[in-house]
């Protein structure tokens, strides 16, 4: 079984929805097929990871009677706001100067919505699709995910806080599933309702963070939880098939978001050293990527944005390369 002080397979995991995201939306085609077509599943990926991170802090603060909300938002805000408001000054200059001035106008209102991480309902109400071309030039457009991952902490530290206090970790795990299936239920009668609601919206992406939270209260509870190459297997061919089957018609997210999140799952609880996943996970490269994943994540978005605005991006491939060659330059300086 694989130590869980670090696991550099969560870093491989990382680092492989970065680079999924990234491609995505740098809609890079081979042959007519565009590569990653499910490569948004990326942001999912970061969903369930932070729901096994954040659920392992709160639970390692309660433990050590040193839970407090006030310690726990201020070390990820200033994990997340340093970079993040260098990131949208930066963008600012180059949107001012090279933005039309109705874009340039929309571009300022989205500012304050992801600086004060309500982006996602800002976009939502703004009846932006996000699979649309349109939202390609929206040089911000990306911080929904940052938003709703924000409150997504707040709501999991009051949630973990109360029913700690109240069960002492006794039947933790079963109210847990509880809370998971009712916020599965709850998505997809949203998805059935709105599905762009659905989409941007914090009550139907509950489910994804418990099932990272799911993973490590196991993980906790039975610490001699036996490993399977089979199903972490199984859970690492769900991803990467997700990946390349998935599309901007595939309803999102929806009962089949669950393959890909069940497969995130079965790694990170299941996977063990010498198994072909952990092999490709704990890959130099795509450990270094997970590494500055947030990095890369912030900026490739306004760097697309802009230049698609300056009609730079259509379909030429040499610079689209040179592109991304720039992104990751500027990602591992900052």
């Amino acid at each position: 079984m694989i130590k869980q002080n670090f696991r550099k397979d969560i870093q491989g995991l990382r680092g492989i929805a970065v680079i999924a995201v990234i491609l995505y939306h740098a809609e890079i085609h081979f042959f007519g097929k565009q590569i990653f077509s499910g490569g948004y599943l990326g942001v999912d990926i970061f969903f369930v990871i932070s729901g096994f991170l954040i659920t392992k802090i709160v639970i390692n603060d309660f433990q050590s009677e040193n839970l407090s909300f006030f310690k726990f938002m201020n070390s990820r805000i200033r994990r997340i706001m340093p970079l993040l408001l260098f990131v949208i000054t930066v963008t600012s200059l180059f949107a001012w100067k090279y933005l039309l001035p109705s874009v340039f106008f929309d571009f300022s209102k989205s500012q304050l919505s992801s600086i004060l991480f309500f982006s996602n309902y800002f976009y939502f109400l703004s009846t932006l699709n996000y699979y649309d071309f349109s939202a390609l030039l929206k040089p911000l457009l990306h911080t929904w995910s940052l938003s709703l991952e924000i409150q997504m902490y707040i709501f999991l530290f009051f949630i973990f806080s109360i029913i700690l206090k109240i069960l002492k970790k006794k039947n933790i795990i079963p109210f847990f599933i509880t809370i998971l299936i009712i916020s599965f239920l709850i998505n997809l009668l949203t998805n059935l309702y709105d599905q762009s609601l659905s989409f941007y919206s914090f009550h139907s992406r509950v489910w994804e963070f418990l099932f990272g939270s799911l993973a490590h209260l196991l993980l906790n509870k039975f610490r001699n939880i036996s490993s399977s190459k089979f199903l972490s297997l199984f859970g690492f061919i769900l991803i990467i098939f997700s990946l390349f089957l998935f599309g901007k018609n595939t309803s999102h997210p929806s009962y089949l978001t669950a393959f890909p999140v069940i497969g995130i799952f079965f790694v990170i609880l299941f996977n063990e050293e010498k198994t072909i996943p952990n092999l490709f996970l704990n890959n130099k490269i795509l450990i270094y990527l997970g590494q500055i994943s947030y990095s890369l994540y912030l900026w490739h978005y306004p760097i697309f944005a802009i230049f698609r605005n300056l009609n730079f991006l259509s379909g030429n491939f040499l610079l689209q390369f040179i592109v991304i060659l720039c992104l990751f330059t500027l990602s591992h300086f900052t």
